[in-house]
């Protein structure tokens, strides 16, 4: 049995840590060192192995795993060692299952089938295959994860299903998981080990070993730089695919492929002397790969397949490594990687006189040119303000990793034309050998005010123009607190100011249709099914991929949120958003855990997946609302998290002049991140408080006329908005109160009580200025909706005033009133 000590170090240098870190040296030695030493050092056991190297076999190193951890001293052995050996014994398991067919078949089933399988059905399919002889109480003769060819798996499917309780177990358990597992795993084995891809055994075998195949590898100077990266993406892609599809997925041409394919054959026959199949164009493939049509729902019109002893010789080698790197994103001296499509560039004088830009190495896959060889160079077409024109990327000779793009005169001088301090050029890859520039101050330059008009823009460019400073406060509300409700008639553009802010910044976004028999959290996060297995919730997946991407804003929308009651399954959510607090460790927000690990049940998977997720900083949830007689109101609870903005304004004319011509803003997640989440840390904007604090107090005494006053967390709340406010220097500070007041104050207020109409009165003669009276009908609204109607410039802050004459038209003609249309 080999040793598989050297696969696990290369699979360990590039495995990452749950925050998505590589593991540093010291662990990664002292997880080599526990597998293979701790056994002895533990004392004797019965085991087959002491060496865990030893064990290739998931079902093999549980048996080992159970034995070690039954041993008395194993808990004061590993307390000893900072719980280094369950640690090591948990990362070899993953490692394991990485390589074993259960891993592969796992990718498979989300990837390669004629339908691509929901996470929560390969769960249940894994875990049938898994625990098939444990509930069918019986032994099979090959462990079923061992099963490589159709001949095997005949058998080992009738014994399963000629065992006395294959009825009964595979109705108790998904009611057929373990049938439709089998015939899964079927199509698995046919896809990945059959025989029907060409050229079949019989008409073409180069016969080289996996031992053989390691050893071309290892040899010096045997692979070029392409072949090497053609090969880690057919492997990084699960071992086969078109041409075509590695194209869209790692870059370089389709041609790059094929060249590379075939010239890694012709470089076998040299050394190893083989023959090669035939004399076709394509006799030099055959030899490292099998072939045939692509189906019409793959890409490309021909599937390659690394040969499985090729596949496992490139697992041990270790190949992926020559991707690891190949599509990092992040900044990069003067350049950012935002995506595979997106590329900005702080542009220096040199960028300007000298027409052009050195790439660093870190980046040039995002130009294909990863795989450059001295003197390689290529014709690109760069598009800058509707023309094309000519550039060129080209290897320096001198200095293998010193790439450069250059441009031609004609470019130069239209870039010149905005050349000025602290400048960015956005590259936009259109296609293989193009890319559209376009020119942006840079988002470290850029004040607040200027994103802000960029993403006004850029959603008036998709038809949606929006009143006054909506989009300013709709920023600032966000800032200040990441939970806000857009509330309005319907078809005013609530959920599409949510989708085309999240798109205009750059962000991700989950749009999630709340349904009206929510009653709990399950639903948001996920329960345990009946047959024990965790279901994933609605957006248990969005927040685990925000917790992993903390540099990028995400966006939760939740749409017509009060179709449900929001306090019932929200609750959680809100009460942990509540939790926030400073890291000592470096200064991040973070959350307590959003649920118990009970949650998961005995569900294994789903814990190891989902285990301690919190709300970080870079989560954005933004509910919209219709208020009608379908819907339920909301309680405190939720209005005291949130800030409502309520708008049903909506201008019909097009903004032509910016359609088709705005590009997005991708930004890092610190331009919206919230500055202050406790009053003691604005001890630099003293003036700022106490200012707002005057006038909310103000407010508060009116509010106590109907017990509807506030607390700390509005408090706060209305001065890390007004403090945001202040340090964008947008809105000025009676326009910013205002909004304070509509989305923090007034949908508090309902009511049918004489005290709710008072109030809203004292309110009003707060919000209007100097109003001191009735009209003479005896109409407390005509009087007030008189006074704003002729001395609107007067009124301090208009808006609300306006909202508290509606409130109290309605209080008048209906004896009750509340915020809500």
């Amino acid at each position: 049995m080999d040793n598989l000590k050297s696969q696990f170090t290369e699979w360990i240098n590039n495995a990452k840590k749950q925050n998505g870190e590589l593991y540093s040296e010291d662990t990664k030695s002292n997880y080599i060192g526990a597998l293979e030493n701790y056994c002895e050092k533990l004392g004797p056991l019965n085991l087959e192995f002491n060496n865990l190297f030893f064990y290739t076999n998931i079902k093999e190193f549980d048996k080992a795993e159970k034995t070690i951890k039954s041993c008395p001293d194993y808990e004061s052995f590993n307390s000893s060692r900072n719980r280094i050996f369950s640690s090591a014994l948990k990362i070899y398991r993953i490692f394991l299952n990485s390589i074993s067919n259960r891993g592969k078949f796992e990718y498979w089933l989300g990837h390669y089938p004629d339908k691509k399988y929901r996470d929560s059905t390969v769960n249940r399919y894994l875990v049938a295959l898994d625990k098939c002889e444990e509930r069918l109480e019986i032994k099979l003769s090959v462990f079923i994860w061992d099963v490589n060819s159709v001949e095997s798996f005949e058998r080992i499917d009738k014994e399963i299903k000629n065992s006395e309780r294959f009825l009964e177990v595979n109705k108790a358990y998904g009611n057929g998981d373990l049938s439709a597992a089998l015939t899964a795993y079927r199509k698995f084995i046919l896809d990945y080990y059959n025989n029907q891809w060409f050229p079949s055994v019989d008409d073409y075998n180069p016969n080289i070993s996996k031992e053989q195949w390691l050893q071309l590898l290892k040899k010096e100077g045997f692979l070029t730089d392409k072949i090497r990266y053609t090969l880690a993406a057919f492997y990084k892609n699960g071992g086969q695919a078109s041409c075509v599809e590695l194209e869209e997925k790692f870059g370089n041409s389709s041609d790059f492929y094929r060249n590379c394919g075939g010239s890694f054959g012709e470089r076998v026959v040299k050394e190893t002397g083989v023959p090669k199949f035939g004399e076709k164009d394509a006799a030099y493939w055959p030899i490292a790969f099998l072939g045939r049509d692509a189906k019409p729902e793959e890409r490309g019109n021909y599937i390659w397949k690394l040969r499985p002893e090729l596949y496992d010789a490139l697992t041990e080698f270790g190949i992926w490594k020559y991707l690891s790197n190949a599509h990092e994103t992040g900044r990069f001296y003067s350049w950012e990687i935002v995506d595979e499509t997106t590329a900005i560039k702080t542009c220096d004088k040199s960028f300007f006189e000298f027409s052009g830009s050195g790439i660093p190495k870190e980046i040039c896959w995002f130009f294909g040119f990863d795989n450059a060889q001295v003197d390689d160079n290529r014709d690109v077409v760069l598009s800058f303000a509707g023309k094309d024109y000519k550039a060129h990327i080209k290897n320096d000779s001198t200095d293998r990793t010193r790439t450069t793009i250059s441009w031609y005169s004609n470019l130069s001088a239209e870039l010149a034309k905005i050349r000025k301090d602290n400048i960015s050029v956005v590259f936009r890859k259109t296609s293989e050998n193009k890319y559209e520039l376009s020119v942006k101050g840079s988002e470290a330059s850029m004040t607040t005010k200027q994103m802000l008009d960029e993403i006004k823009k850029y959603i008036a460019a998709r038809g949606f123009t929006y009143e006054g400073s909506l989009i300013e406060n709709f920023y600032l509300s966000l800032k200040s607190k990441p939970f806000v409700i857009l509330a309005g008639t319907s078809g005013t553009g609530k959920t599409k100011l949510a989708e085309y802010f999240a798109d205009a910044v750059g962000g991700k976004k989950e749009l999630v249709p709340v349904r009206p028999d929510w009653s709990d959290s399950s639903d948001l996060f996920g329960h345990v099914n009946l047959k024990g297995e965790f279901t994933a919730g609605a957006i248990i997946g969005f927040i685990k991929e925000a917790n992993e991407n903390k540099g990028k804003p995400y966006f939760l929308i939740f749409d017509e949120m009060n179709l449900a009651r929001v306090e019932y399954y929200m609750s959680d959510f809100l009460s942990v958003l509540e939790t926030r607090k400073r890291s000592e460790a470096n200064n991040e927000i973070i959350t307590a855990p959003l649920f118990k690990d009970s949650i998961f049940g005995n569900d294994e998977s789903a814990l190891k997946k989902y285990s301690g997720l919190t709300i970080p900083d870079n989560l954005y949830i933004i509910g919209t609302v219709n208020m009608d007689e379908t819907t339920f109101p909301f309680s405190k609870k939720v209005l005291d998290r949130a800030n409502t903005i309520e708008f049903s304004y909506v201008d019909l004319s097009p903004a032509f002049e910016y359609y088709g011509s705005v590009e997005n803003i991708p930004i890092q997640n610190d331009f919206m991140k919230p500055t202050f989440i406790k009053l003691q840390e604005c001890i630099d904007y003293k003036d700022v408080v106490q200012k707002t604090c005057d006038e909310l107090v103000r407010i508060n005494e009116k509010l106590k006329i109907a017990d509807l006053h506030v607390g700390y967390r509005i408090r706060d709340d209305f001065c890390f908005y007004m403090i945001n406010r202040e340090t964008a220097d947008i809105l000025s500070f009676d326009e910013a109160f205002d909004n304070q007041i509509m989305q923090k104050i007034l949908p508090r207020i309902q009511g049918s009580s004489s005290s709710v109409k008072e109030v809203i009165q004292e309110l009003f003669k707060i919000c209007a200025g100097d109003y001191t009276g009735m009209a003479d009908n005896g109409s407390i609204n005509e009087s007030m909706k008189h006074f704003i109607e002729t001395k609107r410039d007067q009124c301090k802050y208009y808006k609300s005033a306006e909202k508290l004459v509606y409130m109290m038209r309605r209080y008048e003609e209906d004896g009750f009133t509340s915020y809500w249309l």
